[in-house]
């Protein structure tokens, strides 16, 4: 009785607002305004912010804008693009030393998409946005896949290892690694069961060489485009910036990028036989046929010959090394400034070698140069690899 004495009450209500021209007018004309502004500035946003342009900077002679545009491509891949399934990658638009990326065209997972566009905006604030209409590709790289805040949001990796572990069915049946070329301890392999090229899992745990004890986890999982992304965990299983130096020399994950590049890497040096795990030919075995299995998803999946050749991932790793040591060619294009001009703002600061890509010539140091900069710029970590004492999350 309540019910219906209350549904005419509020059709009575609405009859007599409804006979109300002046209200309803203004109801609509209210209501209207407001959608619009919700709908258009959340589509204005939307359609800016997965935009970016990034501006690539000559660093030694030899360098061109495909060596650029290869490790640009491997950079976006590890943090989830699928753009490789095609050749032509229509969202990596090429102009004047300059890349345009459109997030929505590079077959990015929502997630990716979220994330990159809040970078994004925060990026077109920037001094060096605002008066270059671009910020450096290496600065790009830096802010991705070398702040592992950022990588572990862009590349959906799970925040908790438990999250990780039920994902997945795992092998009871684990490796022992006591001879490892990474950790400076002993390590457990252990592996996700029925692993297709597609659909894979491991887990390092690297435990005390002595009592056996877990000191941290390292998580490798294959992505639908076929590349790896990475987890590195705590002892409480939480997301952690960089493998612990004691324990290991992995670094933070683009460090795990360079090692294992697109695949699973078999083990180098041979392992002693240790009662109730896998023998030394046994891991050995497993992991060369999984890591197969990915070799051949990835050749099947991909059109793009540059992720075929997979030596090509270096050029990333050159990239943003060039940009994080940068050499007085790079500078002098970064701040549009002359040689000359560059060497009177940088006065006595040291240069030095590459010690793994000499032909970079004389560099400096990134967090020594960027405060001369004749325009503000976004800080990066004082390395990519290694673990920073102060990691960004601009998130």
């Amino acid at each position: 009785m309540k019910r219906v004495f209350l549904t005419k009450a509020i059709i009575i209500s609405m009859k007599w607002i409804w006979r109300d021209s002046l209200f309803r007018f203004k109801l609509y004309s209210t209501l209207l305004l407001a959608v619009m502004s919700v709908v258009s500035c959340s589509l204005f946003e939307s359609d800016e912010d997965t935009e970016i342009t990034l501006q690539w900077n000559q660093s030694y002679p030899e360098e061109n804008i495909e060596d650029a545009r290869i490790g640009l491509k491997w950079c976006l891949a590890f943090l989830g693009s699928d753009a490789g399934k095609k050749s032509s990658w229509k969202g990596l638009e090429e102009e004047e030393n300059r890349f345009t990326l459109s997030l929505d065209k590079l077959y990015f997972p929502e997630t990716a998409i979220t994330h990159l566009s809040q970078l994004h905006a925060q990026l077109k604030q920037t001094e060096e946005y605002q008066k270059r209409g671009a910020i450096d590709m290496g600065r790009y790289m830096a802010l991705t896949i070398g702040s592992p805040n950022h990588y572990y949001k862009i590349a959906d990796v799970p925040q908790h290892l438990e999250q990780f572990k039920v994902s997945y069915t795992f092998d009871t049946l684990q490796g022992y690694v006591n001879n490892s070329g990474v950790s400076r301890v002993h390590r457990l392999i252990s592996y996700a069961q029925n692993m297709s090229g597609s659909r894979q899992a491991y887990i390092s745990t690297e435990i005390d060489s002595i009592t056996r004890e877990p000191l941290e986890f390292e998580t490798v999982e294959v992505m639908p485009n076929g590349l790896s992304r990475f987890g590195l965990y705590d002892l409480d299983g939480n997301l952690k910036e960089a493998g612990e130096s004691q324990v290991t020399r992995a670094g933070k994950v683009a460090k795990c990028m360079w090692c294992h590049e697109s695949g699973i890497q078999p083990m180098f040096r041979i392992q002693l036989e240790v009662p109730g795990y896998l023998s030394y030919q046994g891991l050995q075995d497993t992991l060369t046929r999984y890591g197969l299995a990915i070799r051949e998803y990835q050749d099947e999946h991909w059109e793009d010959e540059s992720l075929k050749k997979r030596p090509n991932h270096t050029k990333m790793e050159i990239a943003y090394i060039a940009f994080m040591e940068p050499s007085l060619a790079h500078l002098s294009s970064e701040w549009q400034l002359p040689e000359n001009e560059v060497k009177n703002r940088l006065g006595n600061l040291p240069t030095h070698r590459h010690e793994e890509f000499d032909f970079l010539g004389d560099l400096y140091h990134r967090a020594a140069v960027d405060s001369l900069a004749p325009w503000k710029v976004q800080k990066v970590p004082s390395s990519i690899r290694e673990k920073d004492g102060d990691e960004l999350d601009l998130f």
